[in-house]
């Protein structure tokens, strides 16, 4: 019986661990976008474009349901927000 509660602790474990990962994933592209935004960070700059592109990508799934509800606040991406309180 303890070796089936371990198992499913270590499963508990990882995705604890994703969740985690993701969430902050999404932070960094809602930080990120507020700083290309607020011309703090150059989008042009390839490290900064891939960057985003990629936490985009990875975001993506979470953000495009909300962005059907909330509505578009300017520079303050309430999804992206919305998403990382929900995560």
């Amino acid at each position: 019986m303890s070796a089936i509660k371990a198992w499913y602790g270590g499963v508990i474990g990882i995705a604890a661990s994703v969740l985690r990962l993701y969430a902050f994933a999404v932070f960094l592209m809602c930080v990120l976008s507020w700083l290309v935004v607020g011309e703090v960070l150059n989008g042009a700059n390839p490290l900064v474009f891939y960057g985003l592109d990629f936490l985009q990508t990875i975001s993506e799934p979470a953000l495009q349901p909300l962005r059907g509800i909330l509505p578009h606040g300017g520079l303050v991406a309430s999804s992206k927000t919305a998403a990382f309180y929900d995560v």
